[in-house]
This record gives structure tokens, C-alpha cells and sequence, in this order.
């Protein structure tokens, strides 16, 4: 800061080319600013330009890192609910692609078990059965059957010995 004759001036004119006075207080070393100079450099329509824009630059730049800010989640967030749209596409598709399956295979299952009814209450499947019981008492009758020997022997009515 430049300082002349125990007195800051504005460096090129600026603040209006506005003079400060400066003193010391007990001893102090450092100048000190008096109360009514910085009211008058308060109330100065430069200084109230200069501190406005300064503030709006503030705002303008904080709005256009905001923006940014803004715009990089918005990205984040298309990519990840593409992804999770992807993801849900692709389950749902595996889910159909099961249901469909498994409908499929009931329905098969449910007309082989129609088929295997029609079959097994045929009259003809209940001949069947009552022949294989009857064969299956025959064939314990024969095991139970101690070793014997049959012989069998056909006679046409005629005499064995050769005589007519």
C-alpha cells in the first residue's frame, strides 16, 4: 500500500483516487485505518461497483462449477440406469425364457399323464394284468414243485408191438 505523507493512497487512482488516513494506537508499529476513512471507502459507489461485481463474478463462476457439477451427475446417472435397465432387460428376459419353459414342460407332462390314464384303464390293460396274475400263481405253483419226473406218452390207438 502505498502510503505518503502518513496517509494511503489508492494505488493508480482507484477507489476515486480516495485518500486514507492512517495512525498509530499505544505503541503500535502498524498503521491503523480511521473508522471514518473506511466508512467513506465503504460508501464510495466505486468501491460498491468493484465489490458488486466482484460478487456476481463469484456467483457466475460458482454457477458455471455448479452446471458442471450438475452435468457430470446427470452422465453418472444415465449410465448407470442404462445399466440397470440393461440388467433388468436381460432378467426379465431369462424369467420369461423360464416361465415359458416350464409351462411347456408341464403342459408335455400333463398329456403323458392323460396318455398313460387312457392306457392303463383299457380293457384290454385289465386282461393284461389279470393274465399276468394268473401266470405269475402258475409260475409259483411250478417252483414249488419238487423234483419229478414226468413222462408223457402218445398213443394213437394202434398196437405198440407192430401188430394191426
Amino acid at each position: 500500500m502505498p502510503v505518503v505523507n502518513g496517509k494511503w493512497v489508492a494505488p493508480d487512482k482507484a477507489w476515486g483516487g480516495m485518500e486514507f488516513n492512517l495512525k498509530t494506537a499505544h505503541g503500535r508499529r502498524e498503521p491503523m485505518y480511521v473508522v471514518k476513512d473506511i466508512r467513506k471507502l465503504l460508501d464510495n459507489d466505486v468501491y460498491t461497483l468493484k465489490l458488486g461485481r466482484a460478487m456476481a463474478m463469484d456467483i457466475e463462476q460458482a454457477a458455471v462449477e455448479m452446471t458442471g457439477s450438475a452435468n457430470d451427475a446427470l452422465k453418472e446417472l444415465k449410465a448407470t440406469l442404462d445399466k440397470f435397465r440393461s440388467t433388468i432387460a436381460n432378467d426379465l428376459t431369462a424369467i420369461k425364457s423360464a416361465s415359458t419353459k416350464v409351462q411347456s414342460e408341464a403342459l408335455q407332462m400333463k398329456q403323458e399323464y392323460l396318455a398313460a390314464q387312457a392306457v392303463l384303464t383299457t380293457p384290454d390293460f385289465e386282461r393284461a394284468i389279470a393274465n399276468a396274475e394268473r401266470l405269475a400263481v402258475a409260475l409259483s405253483a411250478i417252483q414249488a414243485l419238487n423234483e419229478t419226473k414226468v413222462s408223457v406218452a402218445v398213443f394213437s390207438g394202434r398196437d405198440t408191438d407192430g401188430a394191426k
